[in-house]
């Protein structure tokens, strides 16, 4: 199991410097993270719980390390975190990264407040209810919410690779004529 700092640092980081990555979007992709592992694997990704508060799921301990960042961009930590993670969990947390971390912060808190989600299902105003990971799963397994992206992981040390800009580039499925085994 991931412990959710890290976490937190490997979707800060493969963002980079020049993204929209805030505390209230950081928080979403920890939901969908958490919610496809539990899909897909069975298992949490890491043991911290979510709750349910006004401005959708947040992880409470992430919310104590960058609340006081506010609505301003986190900037990377610069921790090298890629090896702390199991080939599933990374598996997980690209097909999260790519799926979902193409919406902005307030892209992804409308997402989580649709009708019939897990934070949908347990937010009292006032009151930070847990999500429960039952609910989480049953939530995320009748969901097509994220298609898993192929990569055989067991070759690579890192994920992707860091462009002109220092910024990380992903493997993109439709990256056909890319050549990356120059980057491993």
């Amino acid at each position: 199991m991931a412990n959710v700092m890290y976490v937190a640092d490997f979707f800060i980081n493969v963002f980079g410097e020049e993204s929209d990555m805030t505390h209230l979007k950081l928080q979403k992709l920890l939901y969908y993270a958490q919610g496809v592992h539990l899909a897909r694997i069975g298992t949490p990704l890491f043991d911290d719980p979510i709750e349910a508060w006004k401005h959708g799921p947040v992880v409470s301990s992430v919310y104590g390390k960058y609340s006081q960042c506010g609505y301003e961009v986190i900037h990377p930590t610069g921790a090298n975190v890629d090896s702390e993670f199991s080939n599933e969990e990374v598996e997980v947390l690209v097909d999260v990264a790519r799926e979902k971390g193409q919406f902005s912060a307030w892209e992804l808190r409308n997402q989580t407040h649709c009708p019939n989600t897990p934070w949908s299902n347990v937010y009292t105003p006032n009151k930070n209810n847990e999500i429960t990971r039952d609910e989480m799963r049953e939530y995320f397994s009748s969901q097509e919410i994220i298609e898993p992206f192929e990569i055989d992981f067991s070759q690579r040390k890192v994920i992707g690779y860091l462009n002109d800009d220092g910024i990380t580039v992903l493997p993109d499925e439709y990256d056909d004529d890319e050549d990356w085994s120059e980057y491993v």
